[in-house]
């Protein structure tokens, strides 16, 4: 039985909400007992007293509808919670009420949980709740019944069936309104006091008309057909409903007005439309597009009206750090800023860099998607260090949004410094990367050298997490840059720590929790108890990744899960292929077309039987850097489509992915040779995707290996991190006495900053350069270290006495090929003493005695580690340019396999890596570079077809149009097929029709497609239809053409 004391002790019903909220937890894992009838009580009636004395407290509407924007209301979240754990525990128990989730609407919007909310009134028992009829209730009850419903369904905005169902519930009263309301006053005793009642309800109907529209479609409109200013309706009406509640002296009524008024206020003030609406043209353009799409979005989330609040899109502002949490819409505010800077200058251009293809495949994809109808052209830049007169011509076409890496930038800059002209606004994804080695000591280098040379370009730097945003705003802009610092949560993260306890019958896995976020979570350790199958498996197999995989098969109850094998890519396909074991095969007929095409590349690419395929099959998939590029955005893409709920993972995964788990399960925490414990940052960037928006309020995340406890309590107690230049580490690893030239070759870390150096002098000069060392050096971010900047000085100095001497233009071809001068002497050289090298034909150089020639010349240089074990080591060249043949002329990666030491299995693997991440990125930089020094070296200009050499390299292709087609996201697979086709129709491809290539591939059919892969293998797993439908889809382009 319910005690009145306890339902008027805060302290009691908090106790009860934490046990309640445990409960619930512990129930994704096995069977908990049923609610006492009595407690559910206690906290239903608790939380209604608190809610009345909330409500009583609000001035209304005053406070409710003064503001667009309120920050969360105090109190609010403490009933929220209560109400919250009332609906959950009460199934199966209690009736649930459509008061009872009114009231959990309001303080869900207002406490601004509203992640947590919509998946509340997404469970099967509120959503029997809101379908349960109202027609049997007399005329009010039923009026405020329906008006009720049709507020909860906008709130829960599971797409706009909810949205026009609530609008055709309450427009439905008014047809009803003639034939019963005269009836219902009649039969009233008091029917002065229902009349003033009526009018309050109708009047709140009629505000919930006006709000429905306005979420729908932006606006309502008058009786004059006019638009109205919405805000100023809605107070209005709900001013008069209150005012008519109040005269009909009816406290329940009141209560329900204010409760009203308030879900009406946050439900306009969450809009897109309310947030982002009149703020440009083409940024209206964008609103409506994304409200009127499949899948449409109609609100904001807190996080992002807090990022425009905090004026992100101030004009006024040259660089900004945005802040804000994984999973929580930082893609929506670069595209904002990116329509912003497109609309305020003509011929805009905006660079959108990632740290990844994969990611840029993705990036494309939303952006093309979204900026379709508005005709602002997306276009991504090839991911190495190469350039070819085809991509010049494209990349030299385009406005709008170019997508690229930070390595390809660099090129351009220091090749192409007219391309930056047009640029308006640099966007930087994954921003505390900068933190990350040489390559975030490249990334800020190339953000100084921009600042420096194209002062006109704006910074938009997006980052989940940076202790120090002021700081590195200031860095980019002193007077000018600032930080939007966002910390709103879209879910709950909720960290365990298992081991295995027991023995026999009683073998156990046991799960310790800390919820970082929140101080007062008091989540129970978790008891997994064994199954005669589980207790076998790790009685035979006695190691972590069992332990991982066993985890995850029980987290999947919760939804996808995500194993984390950061140090090994031979666990993570172990793991994959442990878990599809148990699973039974997906049919393909009734999958997703990426499925199929996944599947279809991945047996072109890597055999008949290959172990993603086998994978893949079942539902699973593995991620690493021995997958291509396309293959890691399919398994992205079927991730987030639903068609894989598992997926083992190495840090490919880390860099900014959408990627929806409901768990992540830490195998390992290391990466590298030797291994390195993750930084905070890099574990939260991984695990941090667990209970991604509108997958799940809650993300777990699970340690499989006990002895990583230090780890555990570490990484929950460091939740962020300093960007802190990576240069500050590099500089105190190098011995001073050492000449510049053996630091450059034995320190990789400083390599970025003596390139930087190098840059200045091919721009300004030695001389010029020497008196500008001390703004060059200030200009990074290591420069702000007075420590680091007087290390950095001498060496800079050091540096400058050494290229003294050299020509400025040597300096500038040098500085061209993304290598050191140092370097470029040396291979300046062996290209001046070799023949073949210095003059041979473009056949020859493709021909593997050439490359053989070339492989011989790059291995001389520190920058470019090519041996066929894992890079490192001594360099077999004629393996090397065996390798790099057959991959430009078609080889798939099983074949080159052949050329690997070891077992089938790891030879696949190990010829995958090698050449997706040496061949196609290092080779080809190197015969880029290779290019520019045989141009100087011969005082000839290199001819299109020699000039080809480093991106056949790159996408393993040997066509200019195949090439150009690859740019263009064909897969390789069929990129010479679908060039061929194009060559038949209109001859071979010139640099200056690029764009006419680009045309033909939008606008190709089934049958050009179909054209382009027969007699290919790949042609044996998947249809042409298929093909083209996800190539178009990865462009952002109709699905439906």
């Amino acid at each position: 039985m319910p005690e009145v004391a306890n339902i008027i002790d805060g302290m009691y019903l908090d106790r009860l909400v934490k046990q309640l909220d445990d409960t619930a937890f512990q129930s994704a894992f096995h069977q908990v007992d049923s609610q006492d009838a009595g407690r559910l009580i206690e906290l239903k009636l608790g939380a209604k007293i608190a809610y009345e004395r909330w409500v009583a407290a609000l001035a209304f509407p005053a406070n409710v509808f003064s503001v667009s924007n309120h920050p969360p209301y105090d109190g609010t979240l403490q009933v929220f919670e209560q109400w919250h754990a009332y609906i959950v525990a009460a199934e199966g128990t209690r009736k649930i009420e459509i008061r009872d989730v009114l009231l959990a609407t309001v303080t869900g919007l207002a406490s601004r949980r509203q992640v947590e909310l919509r998946h509340l009134l997404n469970t099967k028992s509120v959503t029997r709740v809101l379908e349960g009829p109202s027609k049997s209730l007399r005329w009010p009850r039923r009026v405020q019944d329906t008006v009720s419903r049709a507020l909860v369904l906008v709130a829960r905005q599971g797409g706009k069936p909810d949205i026009e169902s609530a609008l055709a519930r309450v427009q439905e009263l008014s047809e009803l309104q003639r034939t019963v309301e005269e009836d219902w006053l009649q039969s009233s005793e008091r029917s002065e006091e229902s009349a003033l009642s009526l009018l309050g309800l109708y009047h709140a109907a009629q505000a919930t008309i006006v709000v429905t529209n306005y979420v729908l479609t932006g606006e309502y409109r008058g009786i004059k057909g006019r638009p109205i200013n919405v805000q100023t309706e809605l107070s209005v009406l709900m001013s008069r409903a209150h005012e008519y509640a109040e005269l009909s002296a009816d406290p329940e009524l009141m209560t329900w007005i204010k409760s009203v008024g308030m879900i009406i206020a946050k439900l306009r003030a969450d809009t897109v439309w309310a947030n982002g609406f009149n703020i440009s043209q083409s940024i209206d353009a964008l609103i409506r597009t994304i409200s009127g799409r499949s899948g449409p979005m109609y609100s904001m989330l807190p996080s992002q009206q807090d990022a425009l609040a905090g004026n992100l899109l101030d004009a006024q502002r040259e660089a900004v750090v945005l802040q804000m949490p994984t999973s929580s819409g930082k893609t929506l505010m670069a595209e904002l800023s990116a329509l912003q800077a497109i609309s305020s200058y003509s011929g805009a251009k905006v660079v959108y860099l990632t740290p990844t293809r994969a990611l840029a495949t993705q990036v494309r994809r939303t952006l093309g998607t979204d900026f379709a109808e508005l005709g602002i052209e997306v276009t991504a830049a090839s991911s190495a260090f190469e350039e070819d007169p085809f991509e010049m011509a494209l990349l030299d076409s385009v406005s709008g949004v170019v997508i690229s890496t930070p390595e390809k930038l660099d090129l351009l800059l220091r090749g192409r410094a007219e391309w930056f002209d047009q640029v308006r606004l640099m966007i930087v994804d994954e921003a505390h990367l900068l933190t990350d080695g040489e390559r975030g000591a490249r990334l800020e280098l190339l953000i100084a050298n921009i600042r420096r040379e194209h002062p006109h370009v704006r910074l938009l730097l997006l980052t989940p997490f940076v202790q120090n945003a002021k700081e590195v705003a200031s860095w980019l802009s002193k007077e000018r840059g600032s930080d939007v610092d966002v910390q709103w949560r879209p879910s709950r993260l909720i960290i365990g720590l298992a081991k295995l306890t027991g023995r026999g019958k009683g073998r156990t896995l046991e799960i310790e929790w800390k919820e970082p976020h929140r101080n007062s979570s008091e989540i129970s350790n978790t008891r997994l108890a064994l199954d005669d199958n589980e207790r076998r498996i790790l009685r035979e197999n006695r190691n972590v990744r069992t332990t991982a995989i066993t985890l995850s098969k029980r987290l999947r109850t919760l939804g996808p899960s995500l194993g984390m094998f950061t140090a090994s890519r031979k666990d993570a396909e172990k793991a994959a292929l442990e878990m599809a074991a148990s699973k039974s095969e997906i049919d393909p007929s009734t999958a997703p077309p990426e499925f199929r095409v996944a599947l279809a590349l991945a047996k072109s690419e890597y055999g008949e039987e290959n172990d993603l395929a086998r994978c893949l099959s079942k539902g699973v998939a593995f991620h690493h850097s021995a997958l291509s590029s396309e293959l890691r955005y399919l398994v992205e893409r079927l991730a987030s489509l639903g068609t894989l709920d598992y997926i083992a993972a190495t840090t490919t995964l880390a860099q900014g992915m959408n990627f929806p788990v409901s768990s992540v399960v830490i195998h390992s925490v290391t990466k590298g040779m030797p291994a390195k414990a993750l930084k905070p940052a890099e574990f939260w960037n991984i695990a941090g995707r667990a209970g991604r928006v509108g997958l799940s309020e809650k993300g777990v995340i699970v340690f499989a290996n006990p002895d990583h406890r230090p780890h555990w309590e570490r990484y929950t107690q460091f939740l962020s991190e300093r960007v802190d230049s990576a240069l500050n580490d590099a500089i105190k690893k190098i011995n001073e006495t050492d000449t510049v030239k053996w630091t450059y070759k034995t320190h990789e870390g400083i390599r970025p900053f003596i390139q930087y150096l190098g840059h200045a002098v091919a721009s300004l000069g030695a001389r010029q350069t020497a008196s500008e060392l001390e703004r060059l050096v200030t200009a990074s971010l290591a420069g702000r270290s007075p420590q680091t900047r007087a290390a950095l000085l001498r060496l800079a100095r050091k540096y400058l006495a050494d290229v003294a001497s050299k020509d400025q233009g040597y300096m500038k071809v040098a500085d061209q090929t993304g290598l050191a001068s140092f370097s470029f002497d040396e291979l300046y050289a062996s290209i001046a003493e070799d023949p073949v090298l210095r003059h041979g034909d473009a056949e020859t150089l493709r021909g593997q005695e050439g490359l053989k020639h070339l492989v011989d010349a790059l291995a001389k240089l520190p920058e470019l580690s090519l041996a066929l074990d894992n890079g490192y080591g001594e360099i077999d060249t004629e393996a090397v340019a065996s390798v790099v043949h057959r991959w430009m002329n078609g080889a798939t990666v099983r074949e080159i396999a052949d050329l690997f030491a070891g077992e089938e299995t790891d030879r696949v693997r190990n010829a995958g890596n090698y050449v997706f991440k040496r061949v196609s990125q290092i080779m080809s930089w190197g015969a880029h570079a290779y290019l520019r020094g045989r141009g100087m070296s011969s005082r000839e200009a290199a001819e299109d077809e020699h000039r080809m050499l480093p991106a056949f390299i790159q996408y393993g292709v040997n066509s200019p149009e195949a090439v150009v087609a690859s740019i263009m996201g064909v897969p390789r697979h069929a990129a010479a097929g679908i060039s061929e086709v194009y060559r038949r129709r209109n001859g071979n491809l010139s640099p200056e029709g690029s764009g006419q290539f680009k045309s033909f591939l939008q606008e190709s059919s089934v049958e050009d497609w179909q054209e382009a892969i027969e007699g290919t293998t790949v042609a044996t797993y998947v249809s042409a239809s298929d093909l083209r439908i996800v190539w178009r889809d990865a462009q952002g382009l109709s699905r439906r053409n």
